[in-house]
């Protein structure tokens, strides 16, 4: 749903006393608002999901369908204060080469080819109420896109205690692993036995967020690659845009606005 859109219609959305009104609002909203992509809810009482049907968006690289998806995924948790582990995640392109973003960003491996983008929840999270209120959507959409990548909404693993602090070096100095085990009160060695255990290292996580950093910041257009790289601790663009390339298997411009 485009900004506009969503602020036109966001009040009566946001009103609603809990999340199945929400998103009944949300599904009467874009019947109306047709310049906007479809959003269907199916609020069965078994696997809840919502449909977007995305397929006139310009969007061959399929970003603008995967940000859009992300931002209804992450609304839904600002809304109601909690995480919303996603059941299943159905895309509506055919698999791309590179998969480890899908589960960094929303929690699961999607599967691949549908004919309409799909987001499956629990039911249990139905009549949870909404904590948030017309009042605080001014400032949520000030902060999107800039930080609903960096909104990790997957429980309180000591990874997700890692990526919170982490998330502070996105304004200032990286935290060192030390640094990370003195404010969790642990060792290094024992931070880095849990992480093992999790399948994944401060390294990688910090990767992790650098590479959502960058494709945020790329999407939204503001910063140039020079600005972004020295942001992010490159001590050059080139090795900037060496990493992006690891990371998403594109150059850094193709995630510039089109």
């Amino acid at each position: 749903m485009a900004l506009g859109s969503f602020r036109l219609v966001a009040p009566r959305i946001f009103s609603a006393p809990d999340l199945r009104t929400m998103l009944i609002r949300t599904d009467q909203a874009t019947r109306v608002l047709t310049a906007a992509p479809r959003i269907e809810a199916l609020l069965d009482d078994v696997t809840p999901r919502l449909t977007v049907d995305v397929h006139r968006l310009d969007d061959p690289e399929h970003i603008v369908i995967d940000t859009l998806l992300a931002f209804i995924h992450r609304t839904i948790g600002w809304a109601i204060g909690r995480r919303v582990p996603l059941v299943f995640l159905e895309m509506p392109y055919e698999t791309p080469p590179f998969l480890r973003y899908y589960e960094a960003a929303f929690g699961l491996l999607p599967t691949f080819g549908a004919e309409v983008a799909v987001l499956g929840f629990d039911a249990d999270l139905l009549d949870a109420p909404l904590l948030r209120t017309p009042v605080d959507l001014e400032a949520y959409i000030g902060e999107s896109p800039t930080n609903f990548f960096s909104i990790r909404d997957h429980g309180s693993t000591t990874a997700d205690q890692v990526r919170r602090i982490l998330d502070e070096g996105l304004t200032g100095d990286w935290p060192t692993p030390d640094e990370i085990a003195s404010r969790l009160s642990v060792s290094v060695h024992h931070l880095r036995r849990l992480l093992r255990e999790e399948g994944t290292t401060v390294s990688d996580l910090r990767g992790d967020l650098m590479r959502d950093t960058a494709i945020n910041s790329l999407v939204i257009g503001k910063e140039s690659i020079d600005e972004l790289s020295a942001r992010l601790g490159f001590s050059e663009p080139s090795a900037f845009r060496r990493a992006f390339r690891r990371w998403t298997g594109m150059p850094p411009g193709a995630y510039r606005p089109r």
